[in-house]
């Protein structure tokens, strides 16, 4: 228990000391919502993202953002691509994402950070959750906009993944699908 604690919070304390920038964006709705491949409105659009979801804004280049698009729903793939900024309202600032790993399929989401604390519900390993900031016990926000504390044991990083995401030649991260490992 010691061990996955000291590795879970040696995670967070990395994310932290290597300034990642990540910012939770809130899709604004009206016309045009899609996740393009390139940094551009002529580009081919993807996804269409429905107002009000919330997305993880990786960066930023010139008027567009790129944007992971983590989809809290079963046999659903997560896409990554790029967003007009009027497409957006951005929000605060996080160290990444994360999920719940735990045997059970979820962990109490708490009050404030302790296992005595008021229980807030129960949050599936199926959902993400922003990571706002590190320690023994994480605050998240869910995907619904609820914060709480996660013991940081029971999380698993998704952004930032560094080894697992090396940067491509055309400098995307390479989250193309987190759906598979």
């Amino acid at each position: 228990m010691r061990l996955l604690l000291l590795v879970a919070w040696l995670g967070l304390a990395a994310a932290a000391a290597y300034g990642e920038n990540f910012q939770i964006g809130t899709i604004r709705g009206g016309a045009d919502s899609r996740l393009h491949l390139k940094p551009s409105a002529s580009s081919p659009g993807s996804i269409r993202l429905p107002a009000g979801d919330r997305v993880l804004l990786m960066g930023k280049m010139n008027d567009f953002y790129d944007v992971l698009e983590m989809r809290p729903r079963a046999g659903v793939v997560d896409h990554s691509g790029y967003l007009h900024e009027s497409r957006l309202e951005v929000g605060r600032s996080v160290l990444g994402a994360a999920s719940v790993r735990d045997a059970d399929g979820w962990s109490n989401l708490r009050q404030t950070p302790s296992s005595s604390a008021r229980i807030v519900r129960r949050v599936s390993q199926s959902e993400y959750l922003y990571v706002l900031h590190g320690g023994p016990w994480t605050q998240v926000m869910t995907s619904r906009g609820e914060t709480g504390f996660v013991h940081s044991s029971r999380l698993a990083w998704i952004v930032p993944r560094r080894h697992a995401a090396a940067p491509q030649e055309n400098g995307r991260s390479g989250l193309k699908s987190l759906a598979s490992p």
